[in-house]
């Protein structure tokens, strides 16, 4: 049997080989075949232009990661273009014009950049065919045959509003207006914008728009604006780091309704009416909880509390938005939803707003926070009210303290500098402050107590200049601050020192400009009239060193 002679075979050599011989020389004429095929399927007549004279064209063809422009101001920041041609073969023309359009419709669009995308140092270009059979293509790419993604690597900058979803959305609407307006933009099904630091492999954000998604902006494209988070088809977020701020103000608005395609509809859920108010209620009450707990975080000037849970009240927004848009409804039940969801994108702007006044200590943005709160709040009741539900609780956020210096000292926090010939270093701290109704001085051998006036009273604030040492080539003594040189900063009003030229009984030597030697350290008191009712707390002490600066310490003791 032939099973059983092959395994003779492999116990004998010769035996083996001579039966496999005839194998061995019908593959090595397959293969030979095969060789010759390829090769001469590879050389087409230059007039050949049937499809199977020549490979398909590979579009996922990359363009060069560097930039090829011809403005100077951007070769001379970018570098020219280094890379070889595309690599793709065959007739091709159609192709390159439109990948050339795209790298023109981009390279355009970068002086225009305002955002993260100010710190490019490269960008990607890659364009690939879409599905356009009627019955295989996505609706959303409205039966055009070209996908586009454009990969932005940029420097890290450290800007906070850099670094937010908004600084990301500005560019990439910019790209998105540049690419879809050009003379190839009716071409394109999609479009991809990936965001990453170059040197990194992982992106750390994509942001997509469709076709029918590009067309609710079809001529309302505006300058300055941007594309939310909601009316992009898809943003995958891909670091923690990228905060959700956007821009209250700056919205790109889509047109109303219309589709660009036929056959394109969201993914929906049935949902009878008595399930849709319930789902508005538990989207209400992570909305208001959220809301409540950043009004507290702000009037206790917890900032990085309340830069949280904005961020916390930005997320649940578009997590609200995307869930009820994503519900079918009766169509009696939409003029409420739609209510319903103009308060959701107050409530949006809102912890934007607070987002924005916590991070730079303006007191401006908590209370434009606190109208949009109460203008998401009126929209929510009155579909409520639609829905015959029962209203919202009115909610406000106090305005926290506003914090004119926000980079203020802290008591007892040096501030160094050099006296004018540049050889001295000398420190300032100012150090701490107590209050009193009077004091007492010694005239003549006799004590006299000096009251402060009616509805007044007294702030004494401690003081020491230190001279910290010598660098050569000069003297070495130095003369403290002038007195006059400090001013009190109390609720937005300025106050110039009250300072006695005697001995105070009760608080020692008061502060003055004195000339002193190499580690010596002068220290006193100044002395400032202030309101009774005033909190010493809120105020702050300004040093003007003219040309050396003007440092401020906070009086307020440091939160631990």
């Amino acid at each position: 049997m032939k099973r059983s002679v092959f395994r003779q075979s492999k116990s004998k050599n010769t035996q083996y080989t001579g039966i496999l011989s005839p194998i061995r020389l019908i593959f090595a004429i397959i293969l030979v075949c095969m060789v010759t095929g390829l090769t001469a399927g590879s050389v087409a007549p230059a007039n050949n232009t049937s499809q199977s004279a020549s490979p398909p064209h590979d579009q996922s063809t990359w363009l060069d990661a560097r930039l090829t422009i011809d403005s100077p101001s951007l070769v001379e920041r970018f570098g020219a273009y280094t890379g070889g041609a595309s690599h793709s073969s065959g007739n091709t023309s159609d192709t390159e014009a439109f990948e050339g359009a795209m790298r023109t419709a981009f390279e355009g669009a970068v002086p225009d950049f305002s955002g993260a995308a100010t710190q490019l140092t490269a960008y990607d270009i890659r364009t690939f065919t879409l599905i356009t059979d009627n019955d295989l293509a996505d609706p959303s790419h409205c039966g055009r045959e070209q996908g586009v993604k454009v990969t932005i690597l940029y420097d890290n900058s450290g800007i906070p509003d850099e670094d937010s979803l908004w600084g990301h959305e500005t560019d990439a609407t910019t790209v998105a207006r540049a690419l879809y307006t050009s003379d190839a933009g009716d071409r394109i099904g999609t479009l991809s914008i990936v965001f990453k630091y170059d040197g990194q492999e992982d992106y750390r954000l994509k942001l997509t728009l469709d076709a029918a998604d590009a067309e609710k902006f079809a001529g309302s494209w505006q300058d300055g604006t941007f594309i939310r988070r909601a009316d992009w088809s898809g943003v995958d977020i891909n670091a923690d780091d990228i905060a959700p701020y956007e821009h209250p103000d700056r919205i790109l608005e889509p047109n109303d309704t219309v589709m660009a395609h036929e056959g394109y509809t969201p993914q929906i859920v049935a949902t009878k009416q008595e399930a849709f108010q319930k789902e508005l209620y538990s989207s209400t009450v992570l909305l208001t909880s959220t809301a409540a707990g950043i009004a507290g975080s702000a009037e206790a000037e917890q900032f990085d509390k309340a830069t949280a849970l904005a961020e916390d009240l930005i997320d649940t927004s578009d997590s609200a938005r995307a869930h009820l848009e994503s519900l079918d409804i009766d169509p009696d039940l939409e003029p409420a939803r739609q209510e319903y969801l103009r308060g959701v994108d107050e409530y949006r702007k809102s912890g934007s707003y607070i987002w924005n006044g916590s991070q730079h200590t303006n007191a401006e943005d908590f209370e434009a926070a606190d109208a949009h709160l109460k203008a998401g709040e009126a929209h929510i009741n009155t579909a409520f009210d639609m829905l015959g539900m029962e209203p919202l609780d009115s909610r406000s956020y106090t305005r926290p303290p506003c914090d004119p210096y926000p980079g203020a000292l802290a008591l007892g926090e040096h501030f160094i500098y050099r006296d004018d010939q540049g050889v001295n270093d000398i420190s300032v701290i100012v150090d701490s402050y107590e209050t009193k109704t009077g004091y007492m001085i010694e005239e003549n051998g006799t004590c006299r107590r000096v009251n402060a006036e009616y509805g007044n009273k007294f702030l004494y604030v401690v003081c020491h200049a230190t001279h910290l040492g010598f660098r050569g080539n000069g003297t070495e003594q130095i003369t403290t601050p002038p007195t006059d040189a400090f001013t009190l900063i109390l609720d937005g009003e300025e106050y110039a020192h009250s300072t006695p030229e005697r001995y105070v009984k009760e608080l020692g030597q008061p502060y003055s400009a004195t000339t002193i030697e190499r580690k010596e350290v002068h220290e006193g008191f100044l002395l400032f009239a202030v309101p009774e009712t005033a909190d010493p707390a809120t105020g702050y002490v300004r040093l003007d060193l003219g040309g050396d600066g003007q440092p401020v310490w906070k009086l307020k003791p440091t939160r631990t």
